[in-house]
């Protein structure tokens, strides 16, 4: 905190002419009662003027009549004189408290005056700045005192306290005395270590308004000295191997504070370079001004090391942690497996077995090595073994698979024969018969074991003889997972099911597409298959096929056929039998049809527009209006009638929403005043064809005829006048 000081004052009073002159003036005034508006003019209604300087101000009036004009004023002053202008003029100005008056006196003995204000302002060029003690303790108070001299008009003044570069403190005083004065400005404080060494100055500055210079002055810089700490300002220390405590944490004070570091009670050297092991807590002892001391975390910083093995093998769903490497500060590892980033579960299971490549690093260094995960799992089940109906004299096999880690054994169990062969590889194990018999019926079993378990299952095998010819007792088409719709862009499959057929490996599935009674042209499909059967017996044989479906697809039907083509030696043409038909329901987004509705619309004021919003969605969409209620309303079909400008917004939604918006503009329907234009001109161009025709007609159709020197004559016209006849002669005039 601070406050500004006025230490000397110097009064002088108003001269008593210019009060005598201002009376005399005033009272002209009110017995005269001339208007209030003073018809002379200044050259400058306000100068400032430095204290021994220059001043000079012209007054002037535009009257014609009048007795003079005059200055009056404690120096320099002008007596009245009969001129339409008078300079006032001072060589030096010494008076603090001068108030020139330019006086007008007209003819008729009215007077009036206008006064100028002049400002005389003082201002040192230096100012000083000084220090209750040069020595001081933290927490105490504190006074510093910045003095200016012979500085006027103090109103005007303002001193700046800075610390440093800045304002900690500002300084006005209120007084209206215009005559030089001694000022002091005391700033307050309590100080602190930060201000120690730190840099205190004052500013004077004098704003004298547009029509006079902006003044400052600075004084000297000065520093105090304050007696703090010492101060510990670290609490967690990290560094490098090699490197020293030495110059690793601040400790601030005054005086300097002297500096020891122990660790678990002993005194230790500073200096002494710290390997990972030195890593732990430290105290550090300062004594100066008082006394501190503080614990300090110390961290020597290395780079990640590899602590884990190449290689783990861990039975399935057994929980790990694997932490791979140390360092500090403690390693960011990263998982890759097949250039992918994973996150290994907290229990492995045997998709997580693999290579894996590992990344760890911290903001020491980084390292790279690889880990290998191996899954112990037990035999899953058997996969690939079916009961099977072999023809007389056919070759087949019989295929056991499971999957287990480490791999499994495999043992069969059935009736020996010379023509069954066991084969082993890759992991599966195949039965192989050659040539069967009818002694090859019978039951086999696959077992499969590893260290973990045992699984095994039982198929029957039965040799038949070749069956004749025999077509499908029913062909049947439908979606697999019976779903009833699917969605636009999603793959649908479809399922053709032939049951009791012979031979199987004769026969021949077609697909066919329908619209009503039409026959269209087939959709692409892709990934078509059948059961695949060798034996001559009737089977029941499935086929599939994908299709990905699109809007166009909905309604359609679909029939599949089973054609027995058994060559030319078969029955011609080859027997075919066809399924009930398929429709399919394809469930497909709304789509607005914005033919008939356009994003913008023109639309004549007065005049409503109806906006119609259809759109093609399955299922068919409800149709919804977001509109203002002030500018729109919804008629009975659900169209939208507008009636101004605005942004209006159609929404279809079936189980999938669309929206479409509508942006109306108002225009102006110009017919009516066209037409009012065009009857205005129409009844102008009839006024002016009537005014020509009627002149047209006076002259051409009508004659002119003049009485003057009439005579009676036989050969003009008769004039008949009240049932009896008069003649006069009458002449053309033209």
């Amino acid at each position: 905190m601070g406050s500004l000081f006025k230490t000397n004052e110097k009064t002088n009073p108003m001269s008593e002419r210019i009060l005598f002159v201002q009376l005399y003036v005033g009272l002209g005034l009110i017995v005269s009662g001339v208007h209030a508006s003073c018809p002379i003019e200044l050259s400058h209604h306000k100068v400032v003027v430095k204290y021994g300087d220059a001043v000079s101000v012209n007054c002037s009036t535009s009257e014609s009549a009048f007795t003079g004009i005059g200055w009056e004023v404690s120096q320099g002053g002008k007596r009245l004189q009969n001129v339409s202008h008078l300079l006032w003029t001072v060589d030096s100005l010494t008076e603090w408290t001068v108030a020139p008056l330019c006086y007008f006196i007209n003819s008729s003995q009215s007077s009036c005056w206008k006064e100028l204000e002049v400002v005389v302002y003082s201002f040192p060029e230096t100012i000083n700045i000084s220090s209750s003690r040069n020595l001081m303790a933290e927490g105490e108070e504190h006074n510093l005192t910045c003095y200016i001299f012979n500085v006027a008009p103090v109103q005007n003044l303002t001193v700046r306290w800075y610390k440093g570069e800045t304002i900690t403190h500002t300084d006005t005083l209120n007084d209206t005395d215009k005559k030089p004065s001694d000022l002091s400005s005391v700033f307050s404080f309590i100080s602190t270590g930060e201000d120690h060494n730190a840099k205190f100055r004052c500013e004077a500055h004098m704003d004298l308004g547009p029509e006079g210079p902006q003044l400052h002055a600075s004084s000297q810089e000065l520093s105090v000295d304050v007696t703090f700490g010492p101060y510990i300002e670290c609490s967690v220390i990290a560094l490098r191997e090699e490197e020293t405590l030495n110059g690793k944490c601040t400790v601030t004070g005054f005086p300097t504070p002297d500096v020891k570091w122990l660790k678990d009670g002993q005194s230790i050297n500073p200096n002494a370079p710290l390997r990972r092991n030195d890593s732990g807590t430290y105290t550090l002892k300062a004594k100066g001004f008082s006394s501190a001391e503080k614990d300090i975390q110390v961290h020597v910083l290395y780079g990640p090391e590899k602590i884990c093995e190449d290689t783990y093998t861990l039975s399935e769903y057994t929980a790990h942690n694997f932490k791979c490497t140390q360092g500090f500060p403690p390693p960011q590892e990263i998982w890759y497996r097949d250039d992918e980033e994973v996150d290994l579960p907290e229990n492995i299971t045997r998709r997580d077995k693999g290579l894996y490549w590992v990344n760890a690093s911290n903001t020491h260094s980084s390292v790279n090595f690889t880990v290998e995960i191996i899954v112990l799992y037990p035999p899953t089940q058997i996969e690939d073994l079916e009961d099977a109906k072999v023809n007389v004299g056919d070759d087949f096999r019989l295929t056991c698979s499971s999957k287990s880690n480490p791999r499994p054994n495999y043992f069969w169990s059935y009736h020996q024969m010379a023509n069954v062969k066991e084969e082993t590889e890759d992991g599966v194990s195949r039965l192989i018969i050659h040539k069967a018999t009818g002694y090859n019926s019978g039951s086999y079993t696959c077992r499969v074991s590893n260290e973990g378990a045992t699984v095994f299952k039982t198929v029957r095998v039965t040799v038949e003889d070749i069956s004749p010819l025999k077509p499908p007792d029913h062909v049947s088409i439908n979606v697999v997972n019976n779903l009833s719709s699917v969605e636009e862009g999603r793959e649908l499959q479809l399922q053709c099911d032939i049951i009791n057929v012979a031979p199987a490996q004769n026969l021949t599935v077609r697909w066919t597409w329908y619209r009503g009674n039409d026959t269209i042209k087939p959709v692409e499909l892709n990934n078509r298959s059948c059961d695949s059967h060798s034996v001559t017996s009737p089977v029941n044989v499935s086929c599939t096929m994908n299709v990905t479906l699109n809007r166009t697809h909905n309604g359609l039907e679909i029939r599949c056929e089973a054609l027995l083509d058994l060559g030319s030696d078969g029955p011609q043409p080859p027997p075919n039998t066809m399924s009930q038909p398929l429709k399919i329901n394809v469930i497909y987004k709304p789509e607005i049809n914005t033919t008939k509705l356009p994003g913008t619309i023109p639309v004549f004021r007065g005049y409503p527009e109806e906006l119609v919003c259809k759109a093609d969605g399955n299922p068919p969409p409800n149709i919804t209006w977001v509109y203002n209620s002030d500018t729109a309303k919804l008629n009975s079909d659900g169209d939208l009638v507008v009636f101004d400008a605005g942004i209006y917004e159609c929404r279809a939604e079936n189980f999938l929403s669309t929206t479409h918006s509508v942006q109306v503009i108002l225009k102006e329907d110009y017919l009516p005043l066209i037409a009012g234009f065009v009857a205005v001109a129409v009844v102008a161009i009839s006024v002016i064809f009537l005014f020509i025709f009627s002149i047209y007609y006076k002259n051409t159709k009508m004659r002119r005829y003049s009485l003057k020197n009439a005579k009676l004559s036989t050969h003009n016209s008769n004039v008949a006048h009240n049932g009896w006849d008069m003649q006069f002669p009458i002449t053309k005039l033209s």
